[in-house]
């Protein structure tokens, strides 16, 4: 269950990761090679498809942790991360713009990302743990 646990936590940062390396890199690629946009369908389905993915496996990493080592303050910012990594998808650039889109999804990803660090580091130095 150590590895499962541990797994859970790290993809979920690799998730998170790869979320904000997307928002940070895409624009800055769109502008280097302008037909890039071009061959993109739907910009958005990254999103939905890392929150499909990100949303399961946080939960469940975040959830093993706390029941083992009891701090419950990680799972509040990995709440909160989850919650603006969602709120930039679902909000659009359309209703706050393509700029705020970005920063809150970064801001979200840097969450949830701390959280699970912290709930891994955690987990190995609890006492059952080990």
């Amino acid at each position: 269950m150590t590895i499962f646990r541990s797994f859970t936590d790290f993809f979920s940062m690799g998730l998170s990761a790869a979320c904000a390396i997307h928002c940070l890199v895409w624009p800055v690629l769109a502008i280097i090679f302008p037909l890039i946009p071009a061959f993109q369908q739907d910009g958005e389905n990254f999103h939905f498809s890392i929150l499909l993915f990100a949303i399961p496996s946080s939960v469940v990493a975040m959830t093993m942790g706390c029941r083992l080592h009891k701090t419950y303050s990680f799972f509040v910012v990995a709440f909160f991360g989850l919650f603006f990594i969602s709120a930039g998808p679902l909000f659009g650039i359309e209703e706050i713009g393509f700029l705020n889109e970005k920063i809150i999804t970064v801001f979200g990803a840097c969450l949830l990302v701390f959280a699970h660090y912290r709930n891994f580091k955690a987990c190995n130095s609890a006492q059952q743990c080990s």
